[in-house]
């Protein structure tokens, strides 16, 4: 139930000397299945949040995860990486329900933090959270 957004995400070499490269056959997951086994072998205490920003993602025409071509790539990696993390179920029905219930949560979670300000922000009707940090 922990969303990791892969685009603001930094980590030293050292952590492909001690866990692994990506898996380069993976063209759209592999920043996905390096957190999943990074996470598998360290849980959750080897990952450190901020609440200040650290980098941005750009959204440009022509970028390969903004393609609508990716989504079946996309799922099939992710399907792939489950039969390889024994997490299968997750694309059974019971898995979907708890995708689900963890997308809801995710959605609360975010609003609680502060995220209905930045959404206010977009909308023109509120000042930049982030301005003062």
């Amino acid at each position: 139930g922990v969303f990791c957004n892969a685009q603001a995400m930094f980590w030293r070499r050292e952590l492909h000397e001690r866990f692994g490269e990506f898996d380069v056959r993976l063209h759209y997951t592999m920043d996905y299945d390096l957190i999943l086994r990074l996470t598998r072998l360290t849980g959750r205490k080897g990952f450190y949040r901020t609440l200040r920003p650290l980098g941005c993602f750009r959204v440009y025409p022509g970028q390969k995860t903004g393609a609508a071509s990716a989504v079946d790539t996309v799922a099939s990696e992710h399907r792939l990486i489950a039969q390889r993390e024994n997490t299968a179920w997750k694309y059974r029905v019971t898995g979907r329900a708890v995708r689900l219930y963890y997308r809801g949560k995710r959605v609360r979670d975010y609003f609680r933090r502060g995220g209905s300000a930045y959404v206010m922000w977009k909308l023109g009707v509120a000042r930049n959270p982030v301005e003062g940090m």
